[in-house]
């Protein structure tokens, strides 16, 4: 027997009545989180099955955490970052928690061109020393250093600063430096502006490590705040900052509750991954004619199964027409 419409309407009232009741749990739930607590930033090794879903996360990103803001806005873009990090040939940077590299940045739609700076951080973690160094490339090379492949990028100005910052942690000279490790990075990069200024981003980092042609792919995801920029801003935009960073992180954390959360992610991890995908990797880059030799001693034996299968097949043609020519005759 069909309700009544005076039963229809209450089922109706309650049900919205729990909805509502559940909103304002979990908008509660979210204010308890983030209040005015101030975060940094933090990454999560993700799952590359994953890859749909978070993807979904991002796509939802201006309509989930911008209603209502004033202050800021979200733009969307992509970005190719090549990122080449120097060390000794016995890895005393990454000995002493030390992270020396090159990164370029193109294809970033809101970037109107090729972005090439020097990195060098000491300690392993976001809240850790980080100095950048513009590039400038010369055209005619007055000393030993202007031919090194980092150092050589480095302003002449800024390179004696760079050198005392690396020699305050581990007694090395440039020269020793040489690339390590190559990063491949294709990112899809939300920024969060001010005015046109950058204030944090959120990163979906889908990364290659060159690791002597060992396939791989590895996915990270990026909330990234920028405190030297927050400087210019008032307690009212700091605090609406703050909410759009919060809210985002706790969303993904309670969609993603089995993701690796990390401080920081940079030189030691992908060392780490590299070392996994290769273990000989050091003995390789240490004396590279031997993966030379290596790689045409594989070759070679693959040829020479080829040609064997191919004469094989040919010879045994061979025999069963002769055999057949014999049979008939």
């Amino acid at each position: 027997m069909p309700l009544s419409r005076l039963a229809y309407f209450k089922k109706q009232i309650i049900l919205i009545f729990a909805l509502t009741l559940c909103g304002d749990v979990y908008s509660a739930s979210i204010n308890e989180e983030c209040g005015l607590t101030s975060h940094s930033s933090v990454f999560y090794k993700m799952e590359v099955k994953d890859v749909e879903e978070v993807s979904r996360y991002f796509q939802g990103f201006s309509e989930n955490y911008f209603k209502g803001v004033e202050s800021f806005s979200g733009i969307v873009g992509r970005r190719h970052r090549v990122e080449t990090f120097f060390d000794t040939g016995d890895l005393q940077l990454l000995n002493n928690n030390l992270e020396l590299s090159h990164i370029v940045d193109k294809n970033l739609p809101f970037y109107k061109e090729e972005r090439e700076n020097v990195f060098f951080r000491s300690g392993y973690d976001s809240h850790q020393a980080n100095y950048r160094f513009d590039v400038k490339r010369y055209n005619k090379r007055i000393n030993s250093l202007d031919k090194h492949p980092l150092y050589g990028r480095v302003k002449r100005k800024d390179r004696g600063m760079l050198t005392e910052l690396i020699r305050k942690n581990v007694d090395i000279t440039p020269e020793t430096l040489v690339p390590n490790l190559k990063i491949d990075h294709r990112e899809v990069v939300f920024l969060v502006t001010h005015f046109g200024k950058a204030y944090a981003e959120m990163t979906l980092d889908n990364y290659n490590i060159d690791s002597f042609g060992v396939a791989n792919t590895s996915m990270l995801l990026k909330f990234i705040l920028y405190p030297q920029n927050q400087d210019d801003l008032t307690i009212r935009e700091r605090n609406e900052l703050n909410g759009i960073f919060c809210k985002a992180l706790y969303d993904f954390r309670n969609r993603f509750p089995n993701s690796e959360q990390l401080s920081w992610f940079g030189y030691a991890g992908y060392q780490d991954e590299a070392e996994k995908l290769l273990p000989d990797r050091l003995i390789y880059k240490k004396y590279p004619l031997l993966f030379q030799v290596g790689q045409i001693g594989i070759l070679s034996s693959i040829g020479f199964l080829i040609i064997y299968i191919i004469v094989g097949r040919v010879h045994r043609k061979v025999v069963y027409k002769n055999t057949k020519n014999t049979f008939y005759n």
